[in-house]
């Protein structure tokens, strides 16, 4: 396919994305109709036919299309027509259940402490958990999948905005709120191992310390060296006797 045509195909699938439908592919723009470039090009790529695109594609709309419809500014870009979005909407008539993800490192956090938003500005939801994954595997491997009870959710006053029929948004989601997978026990195992280990030794250390501590060492030298020395001067005047004995009985002899 020659590059014009490629770059025309292109253009109308951002047109759709950007302008249109952006809850179809799990993208939350903010306030001005911004999304990162980086956050669209993850989410196209997952799209069976446009596996692999960069972002020399968009660079392509740019420079073959006329009046393409979409403005980029500092590594963000938006639809010049979004009077067809889906407008954000503070929603009560909210499905039951609704779905996210978080890193794996942060599983035992998350259950302690709640669901806060991970590099934006609200948690996104999904009534269909396959769009919660989805979106989950764009910040790693292996997504925890936690399951929100909404009516709980909505007692602790939690608020959920819509934004089409995909995405919703929220705050915060209390611990109580949500099931979520158990935590792996050998994780918790490995951890306390880990911390007695440390005590244990750390004990070990304070009893050597006790047994053999510095100041009762150096006393020990201190008087060894001492002895030493009175050894020495004890020595050197039994020398000095002795030759006052010898020099008096040479005199004796010569007399």
């Amino acid at each position: 396919m020659k590059p014009e045509h490629a770059a025309s195909k292109f253009h109308k699938y951002l047109l759709y994305v950007l302008g249109r439908r952006p809850d179809e592919f799990g993208l939350v723009l903010d306030g001005e109709g911004f999304v990162k470039i980086k956050e669209l090009l993850k989410a196209i790529s997952e799209e069976e036919d446009l596996r692999g695109v960069r972002q020399r594609s968009i660079d392509d709309v740019l420079v073959f299309v006329e009046n393409p419809g979409i403005e980029i500014s500092d590594k963000k870009i938006r639809a010049t027509d979004r009077s067809k979005l889906p407008q954000k909407s503070l929603e009560f008539d909210v499905p039951k259940l609704l779905y996210t993800c978080v890193r794996n490192r942060a599983h035992a956090n998350v259950v302690t402490n709640g669901i806060f938003p991970q590099g934006a500005d609200s948690v996104s939801l999904s009534p269909d958990k396959d769009m919660a994954v989805r979106i989950g595997k764009r910040k790693g491997q292996n997504p925890i999948v936690l399951t929100v009870n909404v009516q709980t959710a909505l007692e602790y006053g939690c608020e959920f905005l819509k934004i089409g029929d995909l995405l919703f948004l929220s705050e915060y989601i209390p611990a109580d709120c949500f099931a979520a997978p158990p935590l792996p026990r050998e994780k918790d195992e490995n951890l306390k191992n880990k911390s007695k280990a440390k005590k244990s030794s750390a004990k070990q250390e304070d009893s050597q310390k006790d047994k053999t501590p510095g100041s009762f060492t150096l006393q020990l030298d201190e008087e060894t060296f001492t002895k030493r020395k009175k050894q020495k001067v004890k020595g050197k005047k039994k020398e000095i006797a002795w030759k006052k004995t010898r020099r008096e009985q040479r005199k004796i002899q010569k007399e």
